[in-house]
């Protein structure tokens, strides 16, 4: 098992207390922590290994950036099966037998649902991994490979982190590159991952929707996504349908007065929302931070297809 680490000490705890409580015997896999070396995560992972049956393994990262600590952590493992699970996140105890079998069965890439640690989505404006299906996304806080496929693929993608500090995709990139040499994707819904759910400045929420201007690049290296992943090949979700809606009723209702109806899945949203608010108050600041972060995104999104060439509204 593979885990990256940056800054985040305090969930990494958590995070091994899950992977020491596996069902397999102890004997049977060994955890690889490749840290940053910015918060003292090492002296951690070195007082748990005096204590651990499995084999836990502490590597000072050679660089920054996920996908870099990820591939580091394969190449210092000679196992045929490689799992990765992110520091936030805490796996059940089931999670790896699970997904191992499904390995021995055939399959290239096993996925797994990752939820909350209550189960349902997150609330507004926080921030969680959230799947409960197989994705095309291959999330690398829970998943699964035949190291060898892995390796074969190339393993995950560094070029965006170096150029521009942001990690997005380079896990969806792999993924789709081991399936297009042949590899096989199975889920299997007992391998559970439980993501922390984080609340975050809600300024530091706008940098994140800022940063989907890099999915039409993403879509443009993995042109499979249109199909699997966009509605209708071209808008990134039902979010998406619902604010372009918004700004074609606001745009075209001044002429056409039944424009405005497009504007309706927005407003009837809107209004879901703030009716289960609990004052008035945090009702209308909902509402406005949904707004901005709804309109931060499109915006992305337009100006990343512009730049990429890669339509994705």
């Amino acid at each position: 098992m593979i885990v990256p680490s940056h800054r985040s000490r305090e969930r990494l705890a958590a995070c091994l207390d899950g992977l020491a409580g596996q069902s397999l015997p102890p004997e049977a896999y060994e955890v690889h922590v490749v840290d940053t070396g910015e918060d003292g995560a090492g002296d951690l992972v070195e007082s748990r290994a005096r204590d651990w049956r499995p084999r836990l393994a502490y590597h000072r990262a050679n660089g920054l950036g996920p996908g870099r600590q990820r591939n580091q952590g394969v190449e210092s493992v000679a196992t045929e099966y490689v799992a990765f699970v992110d520091s936030d996140c805490v796996p059940e105890p089931g999670w790896l037998e699970a997904g191992l079998a499904r390995l021995r069965e055939g399959a290239t890439i096993v996925q797994g649902p990752t939820l909350t640690p209550d189960g349902v989505p997150p609330p507004p404006f926080a921030h969680a991994i959230f799947v409960e299906s197989q994705s095309p996304m291959y999330e690398s806080c829970n998943v699964m490979y035949r190291r060898q496929a892995l390796r074969d693929a190339g393993g995950f993608s560094v070029d965006l982190f170096d150029r521009d500090g942001v990690h997005l995709g380079e896990d969806t990139e792999l993924g789709w590159r081991v399936a297009r040499r042949g590899g096989t994707t199975s889920f299997e819904p007992r391998a559970i991952v439980r993501h922390a759910v984080a609340t975050v400045p809600f300024r530091d929420h706008l940098a994140y929707q800022w940063q989907a201007r890099y999915f039409p690049r993403l879509v443009g290296r993995v042109p499979e996504l249109r199909r699997e992943a966009l509605t209708a090949g071209l808008f990134l979700g039902p979010r998406s349908l619902r604010t372009l809606g918004l700004l074609a009723g606001l745009l075209l209702g001044r002429r056409h007065r039944l424009a405005y109806a497009l504007a309706a899945p927005y407003l009837l949203r809107i209004g879901s929302n703030a009716a289960r608010a609990t004052t008035p108050r945090s009702a209308g600041a909902g509402a406005v931070k949904t707004i901005i972060s709804d309109l931060v995104r499109q915006a992305a999104l337009l100006w990343g297809s512009v730049r990429n060439r890669s339509t994705v509204l």
